[in-house]
């Protein structure tokens, strides 16, 4: 599975009402209260998630086809929708640097009969723009793009396999030098090999039997616990160890996240006895991860590309639990 949900929040609350006999009204009403409660740590998605576990509803992961929706029609957290739009202002192309990496953006308005919206062109795209002579006027249509909110106005992004057309415009586009300031790192906008530091919310804890088991030695996994090491000889050195993976949400987006022994144990909440002793327990591992559900947490780690090698995950090197007050 991705680290990131990607759903269409009105099927999967039409979903959830129809396997649990909810209206849907009340649902949207319980999405709300978690997204409330969570202060701004929690998007729609994630607090759906939260809902659909708290009424024990399985909710798979919905695949949406593109669609084309108007710019006045735009909501944040769109996702995989065709546009289109005559350029209605344009800015010179700007230049940043970023550590020793030196890049560059082109952002234009467009806009259509029902609205106008922001997109920007990042690095090659910008040369592609300029050799389709991008200006006043030019016609652009934008298949599988992305909505965000940017500076409090709506934003439009590439998707996945995103594609573009642009048609000569009316006006040259000028260079101009400008350092861009650094924009936060969020689970949006990480890429692998990151130090990140955030606070999200548990929306899930996935699938996995919770520790696995190395010799502190020769750090060789045998499948179960034994007295000696049969790799390397080394007698008591086989143990349990902690693995809790799980699905964070920062506000902005989901990132899956890993966090090892100790900061496995900080975020249970437990020590490790009654934490492996309950996940060799089918009935205590449930309950013990419904307490999770919704836990807050302020952690740091690493970014590393997932298994997927397009998603990006979390290696949590520090875990703290906090509450509502510490916001």
């Amino acid at each position: 599975m991705s680290g990131k949900l990607d759903f269409s929040l009105e099927e999967a609350l039409q979903l959830m009402s129809e396997k649990s006999g909810v209206a849907k009204e009340e649902l949207q009403q319980k999405v709300k209260e978690k997204v409330e409660k969570f202060s701004g740590l929690l998007t729609e998605q994630g607090a759906v998630v939260l809902v659909s576990k708290d009424l024990r509803i399985p909710l798979p992961y919905l695949e949406k086809k593109a669609m084309h929706v108007p710019l006045g029609k735009l909501q944040n957290g769109m996702a995989n929708i065709d546009i289109k739009g005559k350029v209605s202002a344009i800015n010179p192309i700007k230049t940043f640097s970023k550590g020793e990496k030196e890049g560059k953006y082109l952002a234009v308005k467009i806009k259509d009969e029902s609205g106008e919206a922001l997109f920007t062109f990042w690095n090659e795209q910008v040369d592609d723009a300029q050799q389709k002579q991008i200006g006043m006027d030019s016609e652009v249509t934008i298949q599988n793009a992305r909505v965000k909110t940017f500076n409090n106005q709506l934003q439009l992004s590439l998707g996945f396999n995103a594609t573009y057309t642009i048609t000569p415009g009316k006006q040259e586009v000028r260079n101009v030098a400008v350092e861009k300031p650094r924009e936060a790192i969020t689970f949006s906008n990480a890429q692998a090999g990151q130090f990140i530091q955030a606070k999200a919310s548990i929306v899930e804890v996935m699938p996995g039997r919770g520790y696995y088991i190395q010799c502190e030695g020769c750090k060789a996994k045998p499948r179960q616990l034994e007295e000696s090491c049969s790799s390397c000889g080394r007698q008591n050195t086989v143990k349990q160890r902690l693995l809790l993976p799980l699905l964070l949400d920062d506000g902005f987006s989901t990132m899956r996240a890993v966090a090892f022994e100790e900061q496995a144990m900080q975020i249970w909440g437990k020590k490790k006895e009654e934490i492996v002793a309950a996940l060799d327990d089918e009935k205590e591992k449930e309950k013990m991860q419904l307490e999770l559900m919704g836990k807050r947490l302020e952690v740091s780690g690493k970014t590393k590309t997932g298994m997927d090698n397009v998603s990006v995950e979390l290696l949590i090197g520090s875990a703290r639990v906090i509450g509502f007050q510490s916001e």
